[in-house]
């Protein structure tokens, strides 16, 4: 339930069709608690993932330590991953970073719910062209 944004949830699961959805998702909530683990350990990796503390300095030291170019997508109503910590990096290394304004949170690029293509395009042809920008919701999913 925390894959989309609250907006998302309402947009697409009618009050008589809740119990429906509430099925659908218990249905994939049974088992041996493996599944459960399997998220919860995810977690822990997202949150033990800490550039600087893994070079053992400070976050404008190691991002002088990156060469590689870089564009940094986020999706700020993403309920699994903060995204704060991607923005702070993309700043700290000169990256542009491009927002999802979706309500699919975790799910932007597998709804298709906006055009990411022409600027992946854009940024492998010519990464210096590409500056920081909002992508909007496509509505498509």
């Amino acid at each position: 339930m925390n894959s989309t944004s609250p907006d998302y949830q309402i947009a697409h699961t009618q009050p008589a069709e809740f119990d429906a959805f509430l099925a659908e998702v218990s249905k994939y909530a049974t088992g041996d608690g493996g599944e459960a683990v399997d998220y919860i350990r995810q977690r822990q990796a997202i949150i033990d993932l800490d550039i600087p503390s893994e070079f053992g300095v400070a976050l404008p030291l190691a991002a002088k330590r990156v060469h590689a170019r870089m564009l940094v997508f986020i999706s700020p109503q993403d309920h699994m991953v903060n995204p704060h910590p991607a923005q702070e990096f993309a700043a700290a290394i000169g990256a542009p970073v491009i927002s999802m304004d979706t309500p699919c949170g975790h799910l932007s690029f597998g709804y298709q719910c906006v055009q990411i293509g022409p600027v992946v395009a854009q940024f492998l042809a010519d990464p210096g062209s590409v500056r920081g920008q909002t992508l909007h919701d496509t509505g498509a999913h």
